[in-house]
């Protein structure tokens, strides 16, 4: 990824000797031509470094003090001949200030230009058929000391409109909001996808932990309309969702959490925006899925056709069961498909997911609740809040996981254990149950790990990990380790519902309205 431009081989628009001539050929009769359903992708602002540092003669890095998607326009003086200018592009820096890329991978993010004369008056150079996820350049062979002002960061993504906005008088909460903002703004190009500095993939699991914190920051129903239909493309003959739309290999079949995506995703922008197009578009493929999960797993223990099966991903100082967690997304389908099918009015798929509903819960208890004392196997966060969050437990049993769950956050000194899968239920789980105090203290905490220890330690978007980076052992291992990887967002739901005070109807779904 990135661009070398010469200046000598700039094709000229009015000589068309060298032209070719357009090759036209027949579309395969099974390929559907329509419309591109998302905004396009535009530059939404532009942001100009705010310091450099000469690192050693003729190499300075520049500092934007925002990690951002897109790429950077340079002013090249005027007078100038024989330049050759190089930009590599980075999230992070080593402790010595130079670029740290290794965790770039294979993704070289450099931007050269070759230019034989500036002319009388300069120009502006930028790239065209590229961009990069960075927050540092570094820039060599400019002529002389580079200004600031001659450089200009310009942030693209996909332009869905933004309507939310959040503000309070907590720092850490501000900037823990614009992190998720960022995230979002770097993460969606085309398509909702992860890691913008090289990767790039529509991984579902991810979208099914963020859809709904992006919908409350902008109308993401169009760019998610058409990102479903890749969903639905990329399922195999059995109706298995995948780990990645599109497709990335044959053998991709989504894991518990990922292939739910394809239930999760349009049951948020139903919630969101009232779309029930989404839903009838959407509801074979919901159907078929959950179909094939229980056509596998006749005893309602999801155990059979896992695949990857990842778990609560990226977990810190836990390890929850995958039988446990897997179910438990078992649990979470057939609940939310008893509310959409009661918004199509689809009575009798509203029964059938009731009672599927009811089937798993028994089975889930029996499996893997203790019902004297109502542990859960594993006993670990991720356990008792996606078990409460998604219903699972009898009434009686659960006021029993709600304390072993605050037992367990003041055991780990309140803080988060989870991966970015289970994160996103925790505090909207403790103040449903009564603990608003530890979902705040948890919210709020600036220590390791949590959000505020990344906040506090440089973070201007959300860290793939919650161990990125840490005092102890620095960089985490560069072969999967991003700066702005939008996962962790989930938290950004909470800040709107229920510190703000903003949610959805549900007497009016799509309607948005403020809690008292």
């Amino acid at each position: 990824m990135g661009e070398l431009y010469y200046q000598n081989r700039e094709i000229s628009q009015r000589d068309d000797i060298q032209w070719t001539a357009v090759v036209t050929k027949p579309i395969d009769k099974k390929v559907d031509l329509i419309a591109d359903r998302a905004q396009p992708i535009r530059v939404t602002e532009e942001l100009t470094p705010k310091t450099k540092r000469q690192i050693s003669p003729g190499v300075w890095v520049l500092d934007f003090e925002q990690i951002m998607v897109g790429w950077v326009g340079i002013k090249v003086p005027k007078n100038q001949k024989s330049l050759r200018i190089q930009l590599r592009h980075s999230e992070a820096i080593n402790p010595n200030g130079t670029l740290y890329t290794l965790n770039y991978r294979t993704a070289r993010s450099i931007d050269t230009y070759v230019i034989e004369d500036s002319g009388s008056s300069g120009f502006m150079l930028e790239p065209h058929f590229t961009y990069h996820g960075f927050r540092y350049i570094e820039v060599t062979g400019f002529p002389g000391e580079p200004k600031l002002t001659d450089f200009v960061g310009r942030v693209a993504h996909t332009d869905t409109p933004f309507t939310g906005h959040f503000e309070s008088d907590n720092n850490l909460l501000n900037r823990l909001w614009l992190n998720v903002l960022w995230s979002q703004k770097g993460n969606i190009w085309s398509i909702p996808h992860i890691c913008s500095r090289d990767e790039r993939l529509g991984w579902t699991g991810d979208n099914a932990a963020i859809v709904h914190t992006a919908s409350y920051n902008a109308d993401v129903s169009a760019i998610y309309s058409k990102w479903l239909r890749d969903v639905r493309e990329a399922r195999r003959n059995g109706g298995h969702f995948s780990n990645v739309a599109p497709r990335l290999v044959a053998t991709d079949d989504g894991a518990p959490a990922w292939g739910d995506a394809g239930v999760i995703v349009p049951y948020h922008i139903w919630r969101m925006f009232g779309d029930k197009q989404i839903l009838e578009v959407s509801y074979e493929s919901m159907k078929t899925w959950i179909e094939f999960i229980h056509k596998s797993n006749p005893d309602y223990v999801w155990t059979k056709d896992v695949y990857a099966n990842f778990g609560d991903w990226l977990e810190i100082n836990a390890q929850t069961p995958k039988d446990v967690f897997d179910t438990c997304f078992f649990g979470y389908d057939s609940l939310l498909m008893t509310q959409m099918a009661g918004a199509l009015n689809r009575t009798d798929d509203m029964k059938l997911y009731t009672e599927l509903h009811t089937n798993i819960s028994n089975a889930f208890t029996k499996a893997f609740v203790n019902t004297t004392d109502g542990k859960i196997k594993g006993d670990t966060q991720a356990v008792y809040v996606l078990a409460l969050a998604f219903e699972l437990l009898p009434q009686n049993l659960r006021p029993f996981a709600v304390n072993h769950l605050v037992d367990n956050i003041k055991a780990h000194d309140y803080h988060y254990t989870n991966g970015f899968i289970s994160v996103g239920f925790v505090n909207e789980v403790l103040v449903k149950y009564g603990h608003r105090d530890v979902a705040y203290r948890l919210l709020l905490q600036d220590s390791f790990p949590s959000w505020g220890y990344e906040i506090a330690h440089n973070a201007t978007a959300m860290w793939e990990h919650w161990d990125t980076w840490t005092e102890d052992k620095g960089f985490m291992d560069p072969g999967m380790n991003s700066f702005n990887h939008f996962s962790l967002g989930s938290i950004g739901r909470f800040i709107y519902q229920y510190v703000a005070g903003i949610d959805t109807d549900d007497q009016m779904v799509g309607v948005v309205t403020k809690k008292a």
